[in-house]
């Protein structure tokens, strides 16, 4: 069975790649985005992190929606 995670991913201005379950919002003052709903997976973490290197993403950068199939 196929499952689909969604998630939001950004950069926060420390260079943390951050990972949430919900659309965040940007935080100017303390350069972080924020969310109630905070994902944590550190195999995610890893390969998206790799992602956001090549793809040049940082703090000044939108946060980008991503819809990864995992097999249930």
């Amino acid at each position: 069975m196929k499952k689909t995670i969604k998630i939001w991913v950004g950069v926060n201005g420390n260079g943390f790649v951050c990972i949430h379950a919900e659309e965040p919002h940007r935080d100017d003052k303390n350069r972080k985005w924020i969310s109630t709903s905070p994902f944590c997976n550190s195999l995610l973490q890893e390969q998206l992190e790799y992602v956001v290197k090549k793809a040049n993403l940082a703090w000044d950068d939108d946060i980008e929606y991503f819809e990864i199939p995992i097999e249930a």
